[in-house]
């Protein structure tokens, strides 16, 4: 790491937690190929400024708040959330659940928006919260639009963790599904997140028909049966291609 300024430290070490997070110290140093007192040290600078938090119980680090918050700036200056806001209410209103808005950060989705459905019994995601992209409806919706060697590099470094008995951990079988995503134009989490709970998803697309967000509907799987899953899928298709179709405008 010589040569370089502490600012470019504190980056690589910021964008490396990004991407493998959340992560302990030890296979941070091992995927950085750094001393663990260089990486320990720029950890700490970082989670002093909120930049990243340690989870005391399973001691790995992940993403903080202000992190969060500064890109808070970048979705200002592109209009994504604000122009997103109508289409929320609007599906979250016809189907009574709680409607997503999530963008893409490396082998994770982050929740930058939301409306909340007024069910008793509903899903709810923290504002700033990482979901894993190969087992949540939105992360699959925008994966099924990427390149496959955008893909391949992805799940090079990343292992498919069970995170329920439904979590989809073969490559081989996420592909086939992926297939399947892009056909009819939206993702299904079927409990493979979150035992009990479903979404739907669909990719909102940039000018140059990139996959950089999705909208979703999520809620108890009682309520997203398969009668139901055809008017949903519907909503969440609607919604995103006409954020896409703003993009575009714009």
């Amino acid at each position: 790491m010589t040569g370089r300024t502490m600012a470019d430290h504190a980056i690589d070490v910021m964008e490396a937690v990004s991407s493998f997070g959340p992560i302990s110290l030890r296979d941070l140093t091992t995927k950085m190929k750094v001393p663990a007192s260089t990486a320990h040290r720029f950890l700490l600078i970082l989670e002093a400024r909120g930049f990243l938090s340690m989870d005391p119980v399973s001691q790995k680090w992940e993403i903080g708040v202000r992190a969060f918050q500064v890109g808070n700036a970048y979705l200002r200056r592109t209009g994504l959330a604000e122009m997103t806001r109508a289409y929320l209410a609007t599906i979250g209103a016809a189907s009574g659940e709680t409607a997503n808005l999530s963008i893409r950060q490396g082998d994770r989705m982050i929740v930058i928006a939301q409306v909340e459905s007024h069910n008793p019994l509903r899903a709810f995601f923290r504002l700033g919260s990482q979901i894993p992209i190969y087992c949540s409806a939105a992360g699959k919706a925008v994966l099924a639009h990427l390149r496959d060697d955008e893909v391949d590099a992805m799940f090079e470094k990343t292992v498919l963790a069970r995170l329920t008995d439904r979590t989809i951990v073969s490559l081989p079988f996420l592909r086939m599904q992926l297939n399947e995503i892009r056909a009819r134009g939206w993702a299904l989490d079927d409990e493979e997140q979150v035992a009990g709970m479903r979404c739907v998803a669909a990719p909102i697309m940039d000018k140059d028909g990139l996959p950089v967000a999705a909208l979703s509907l999520t809620g108890p799987k009682s309520r997203f049966d398969a009668s139901s899953l055809k008017g949903l899928s519907v909503l969440v298709i609607d919604a995103a291609r006409g954020v896409s179709d703003a993009i575009r405008g714009r």
